[in-house]
């Protein structure tokens, strides 16, 4: 998959998120799925000083098979 040719937040965050349905994504991250979608929507956006980071990864079938704090 290649990067977006847009450069918003929301963008990245679709394509980081991959496949992967919003509402499991959003639970890997700890937030709720209306708070991913505001964020795809670009209606909003991460408060990046108060975010905590993982690495999520994905198995071939879409589904979230690790989470780690990073």
């Amino acid at each position: 998959m290649s990067e977006p040719e847009e450069t918003t937040i929301g963008d990245r965050i679709k394509f980081i998120r991959g496949s992967i349905p919003q509402n499991e994504f959003a639970n890997a991250l700890g937030i709720c799925r209306n708070t991913l979608w505001y964020w795809e929507s670009n209606k909003g956006f991460p408060d990046f000083e108060r975010c905590e980071f993982y690495i999520v990864k994905e198995h071939p079938s879409g589904r979230i098979v690790t989470r780690e704090k990073v």
